[in-house]
């Protein structure tokens, strides 16, 4: 009898923590998100900016041929990353079939490799273009922020390869 109402105590004095410390974070909340704006994150007007690299007093005129810079390299990058993607998708397929054939996995492979070079030199091309604009100044802040910024982790997509 006595253990029952310990255990009854115990579990109205863990009820009470529980409901204190959910009263609590509720009234550290501000309130629900405005329009376009996800919790903790300013609203997409004031993020837009923030895109890139942030290079230091960029004249308008700059800002204007870094901004057709990057309109480029969007047109011309994205239709490669959808090759990409079409051909890892067609790499699943080809390797999760019940008898794998290692020379169309081979081929898919090599084919997904040869548009990552692509890629990859579209985006140095684009480098060089974006390094003409900018002043020595800007170029120094350019390529620390490219030293900076974290390595993509190799392969990427979940749920392909070995689950580590």
């Amino acid at each position: 009898m006595k253990k029952l109402n310990a255990k009854r105590s115990l579990a109205m004095i863990a009820l009470l923590m529980v409901s204190f410390t959910y009263g609590s974070m509720a009234q550290r909340r501000h309130g629900p998100p405005q329009d376009g704006e996800r919790q903790g994150h300013p609203p997409m007007e004031q993020r837009d900016h923030e895109r890139g690299p942030k290079i230091p007093n960029l004249t308008e005129e700059q800002e204007a041929q870094l901004k057709g810079l990057h309109l480029e390299m969007e047109k011309s990058s994205l239709p490669i990353q959808n090759q990409i993607a079409e051909k890892e998708a067609r790499l699943k397929t080809i390797t999760t079939a019940s008898e794998i054939n290692l020379k169309d996995a081979g081929r898919v492979i090599q084919e997904i490799s040869d548009l990552k070079t692509q890629l990859m030199t579209l985006r140095v091309e684009n480098l060089v273009k974006m390094k003409e604009i900018l002043t020595d100044e800007q170029e120094m802040a350019l390529n620390h922020q490219l030293l900076k910024r974290p390595e993509k982790p190799q392969g990427g997509k979940p749920g392909f390869g070995r689950g580590r």
